[in-house]
């Protein structure tokens, strides 16, 4: 436990120091603006190859999309690394807890679709908008807490050797493990959002393989 909460304490200073030296929120939304790209060219590139179907085809994308951002992130820690390998970073005192946010909670954003999973058939254009506001809160999400994610990569990533001899035998993570762990949840929630969204057309436009396409069918009405 004494270990944790140095650890803690040190994410919590790297946090602190990101946010006051760069901008790690704008460069989070670069690495979702990238990611986003990643994950169209991957549905344009599913549709080429057939497949149609815009409930399969865009969760596949978001997985897609999702590997981007995961090389992205390692990107980011290697160009960091020769930034950050140097900071001297206070280890914190023993009963020092730390208070960053805990990424790792339930999203409340699930209940929300849970809660919409019982609508009526009529309510299908509502829920749409309903899952693309989802979708992108939790992009938001991700960004705001883009300083508690990039400080932990720096702790398990580049600071790992140095930081983790300050604090003597405590357990050290992958850098990916720990990227895994606080992202997974926004990317699986936008993947059953965009997979309901596109049943969801599909319903009301059999013939539409995407969603320009279901916007073209909706006007034509």
């Amino acid at each position: 436990m004494r270990l944790q909460l140095k650890r803690q304490g040190i994410i919590n200073r790297l946090r602190a120091r990101l946010e006051r030296d760069s901008y790690p929120r704008l460069q989070m939304i670069l690495i979702i603006f990238i990611t986003g790209a990643a994950g169209f060219a991957a549905s344009f590139g599913m549709l080429r190859l057939g497949i149609d179907d815009m409930w399969v085809r865009y969760p596949l994308a978001v997985g897609a999309a999702y590997l981007a951002f995961l090389i992205l992130l390692w990107l980011w820690l290697r160009t960091r690394a020769d930034d950050w390998a140097s900071a001297d970073i206070p280890v914190p005192a023993n009963n020092c807890p730390g208070n960053a946010a805990d990424l790792t909670d339930a999203d409340p954003l699930s209940e929300a679709i849970s809660a919409t999973a019982q609508a009526d058939e009529i309510a299908i254009p509502l829920l749409i908008l309903l899952f693309l506001g989802i979708a992108i809160l939790s992009t938001l999400w991700i960004v705001y807490t883009a300083p508690a994610l990039f400080a932990e990569l720096l702790v398990d990533g580049a600071l790992a050797g140095a930081l983790y001899k300050r604090l003597r035998r405590a357990e050290s993570r992958h850098w990916l493990t720990t990227a895994i762990q606080l992202s997974w949840r926004p990317f699986l929630i936008t993947a059953i959002v965009l997979s309901a969204s596109g049943f969801a057309m599909v319903e009301m436009a059999p013939e539409a393989r995407t969603f320009s396409e279901f916007l073209h069918y909706s006007e034509s009405e």
